[in-house]
């Protein structure tokens, strides 16, 4: 015997339709229903015609949960006397929350609303404000039975919607608000002049984008590879505040999309620093062999036109340089410019970064800014630089800005006193080329340089994009570094490294590094990557700040190491050039352990002309590990404490020990031993 199955619900505000499947002979059928829970017995009782298999259950309360039970009597029929089924629902409201609330059109200062309308209302109304705001202090609109649009709001700006159902035309009242909708408006086009800096990334307006190219467009919007709060070409000088993408794998292609510009009064260029470094760093690379970066515009998001191509035939300097293009026959109201990056489907070897800072759209300037600032070479006090002046008929006169801030002199806080003047040369065949020296400067000091011309008296270009540099360490006499000043990876001032960047594999490297501590928290690394030293040879070197007195005979280097592979040495040296491996000469070859030991070496006898003391990874295979801590150059004491003190045997009441005698002595005039006693 079964009683009936698949009992279901519809319900109003006043009423609901209960409906089933009826699975026995059964021509008596009683509902009997009531406040959820309900108690079999108190509820209100409902007589069903024999056969039906839907009841309306009338009388409700809005908003209310009930419980039913279903009985079957099915003695009439010799199968018992009767079966149950239970069930329940909740009336909804006499005016009901609308559904499917949603925002289309977006603009600036605009959009449209729908929902779909779940009373016989014609009227509903809006109330929207800043995001989060508190419904009752917004601002209410009248709206139609399920759309409405809205006029007057501000700029990439948040908001929140909500939409109210006015059932008060049938005696039921206002529904409950539904939402909130959260919506950000669009930017609205910028009229230049206009300049972005890149101090946070993704600006305010501007967007990242993938995949497609200048035939279609972007395909995909919301990342990407375009990485922000970068050193403008990997220069530690140059701080925070620009944007570069790595091309390395094949077919990537990504995108760094600006916001609207409306052009249309014409006149306009625009104007970017651009760079090429290699990976993660400041050294030079070239780009792949159809690898492609694109400076491009769209007047309708769609139809994508090039300004400007890099490609390895005329891809920008290694420490950057100003693009301009004039864009005065541009005219259209919503531009919007693209940068385009592609690497291409040839997988080539090439790992690099390609830079972008100070992006401007602006006013043709009637002086011109120089580009192509170069350092020549700088030292303790002085700063060789070229630029290239793009003024017909210059008369050479330029000012230059230095700035230790790393503020750009026309960004927040402008700064607009020159620092100097420069005397260049006169021409007229662009770009004409000049060359400078600035001086005064001091020892070991981060310096951003900007130039700018004198057209006139009165008329003097913007200032140029910066070009950082760092002045030339002092000489010193004596340090103790322990590496734990830094932030990892990076070195002290006045250390340096060199490490061969490999044709393929893995590239050696130099580092600090929380893993290379004798005293924590950081030492230095010097890896080997996939160079093995026979087949594939690398120079991995760590480097000294400048010293004055290594030939004075006086000195010595005491410093930690330990190796992961024991048959690999440290070569401890003198090179006359940091950024040439080939003027390293080896003094002494030690070989450490895997645990942290200190090692001495003299330079008493030391008489050459170099100034710059280097340790040499020697490595006999790839991915091998030396770490180096607490290096120290000092005088050489007169009488050398003893190293290496190690138990050579020890029974009951003797101990045999073994040390290291620094001193040159054939004999020991004296020995203090210490005993510490540890009584069990």
């Amino acid at each position: 015997m079964s009683g009936a199955s698949g009992l279901s619900e519809v319900e109003g505000a006043t009423s609901a339709d209960v409906s089933w499947t009826n699975n026995s002979t059964s021509t008596d059928t009683i509902l009997e229903y009531g406040l959820d829970p309900l108690t079999a017995g108190t509820g209100t009782i409902i007589n069903i015609p024999g056969g039906a298999t839907t009841v309306n259950i009338p009388g409700l309360s809005p908003e209310t949960d009930y419980e039913y039970i279903l009985t079957q009597d099915c003695s009439a029929a010799g199968n018992g006397s009767s079966v149950t089924a239970t069930g329940s629902f909740t009336t909804t409201a006499l005016c009901p929350l609308p559904t499917s609330f949603a925002a289309s059109n977006i603009t600036a200062t605009t959009l449209d609303l729908s929902w779909v309308n779940t009373s016989s209302s014609a009227i509903s109304s809006i109330e929207y404000g800043v995001d989060g705001f508190t419904i009752g202090s917004g601002t209410v609109v009248a709206a139609g039975a399920n759309s409405a649009s809205i006029t007057g709001l501000m700029p990439n700006s948040d908001y929140d919607f909500y939409v109210t159902q006015d059932c008060t035309a049938a005696t039921n009242g206002l529904s409950v608000a539904a939402g909130p909708l959260s919506v950000e408006t669009l930017c609205a086009a910028f009229v230049p002049d206009y300049l972005e800096t890149f101090d946070s990334f993704v600006p305010n307006c501007w967007e990242e984008a993938s995949d497609g190219d200048l035939t279609t467009g972007p395909t995909s919007f919301g990342s990407g590879d375009w990485g922000g709060s970068e050193e403008f070409a990997h220069a530690s000088t140059s701080g925070g505040g620009a944007v570069n993408v790595n091309l390395f794998n094949a077919n990537t292609s990504d995108w760094v999309l600006s916001p609207l510009f409306d052009l249309s009064a014409g006149g306009y260029e625009v104007n970017l620093d651009v760079a090429l470094t290699n990976y993660n760093s400041s050294a030079a690379d070239v780009m792949g062999s159809d690898d492609e970066v694109v400076l491009a515009y769209t007047l309708d998001g769609s139809t994508w036109t090039a300004i400007q191509t890099w490609t390895a035939a005329n891809q920008p300097a290694t420490a950057g340089e100003t693009f301009n293009a004039d864009i005065s026959t541009i005219t259209g109201s919503t531009v919007q410019f693209g940068i385009y990056a592609s690497e291409g489907t040839v997988d080539d070897a090439e790992d690099y970064d390609f830079h972008i800072d100070n992006f401007q759209v602006r006013t043709i300037p009637s002086c011109l800014d120089s580009n192509n600032l170069q350092l020549v070479s700088a030292t303790q006090t002085t700063a060789d630089i070229t630029w290239d002046s793009n003024n017909s008929g210059t008369a050479g006169n330029f000012e230059y800005l230095l700035d230790t801030a790393n503020s750009y002199p026309t960004g927040p806080g402008a700064m607009v006193a020159p620092t100097g003047a420069l005397t260049g040369v006169t021409g007229t065949t662009l770009p004409i080329a000049q060359a400078g020296q600035i001086t005064g400067l001091m020892p070991s000091t981060d310096y951003d340089v900007y130039i700018r011309e004198i057209c006139t008296g009165t008329d003097t270009s913007p200032w140029s994009a910066a070009l950082a540099f760092t002045t030339a360490c002092a000489p010193i006499t004596d340090f103790n570094e322990d590496f734990d000043s830094v932030s990892t990876p990076d070195l002290p001032s006045c250390w340096s490294f060199f490490a061969t960047d490999l044709a393929t594999g893995t590239d050696p490297y130099v580092r600090t590094s929380t893993s290379a501590d004798n005293s924590a928290p950081n030492g230095v690394q010097l890896y080997s990557g996939s160079a093995n030293g026979t087949t594939i040879p690398a120079d991995v070197l760590l480097i000294s700040p400048v010293l004055s007195n290594l030939n004075a005979g006086t000195h010595r280097v005491r410093f930690f190491a330990d190796i992961t592979v024991t048959t690999s040495t440290v070569e401890v040296g003198t090179m006359t050039d940091p950024n040439d491996p080939t003027t390293f000469t080896a003094l002494g070859t030690f070989s450490p352990t895997t645990t942290h030991t200190e090692y001495i070496q003299n330079f008493d006898t030391y008489a050459g002309t170099d100034t710059y003391i280097a340790f040499k990874h020697v490595f006999a295979s790839t991915f091998d590990n030396l770490y180096l801590d607490n290096i120290v150059w000092e005088m050489i004491p007169a009488c050398q404490a003893p190293l290496d003190i190690t138990l050579l045997s020890a029974t009951d009441t003797m101990a045999t020990i073994g040390w290291t005698n620094n001193n040159g002595s054939t004999f020991l005039a004296s020995l203090m031993v210490l005993l510490v006693l540890i009584l069990l």
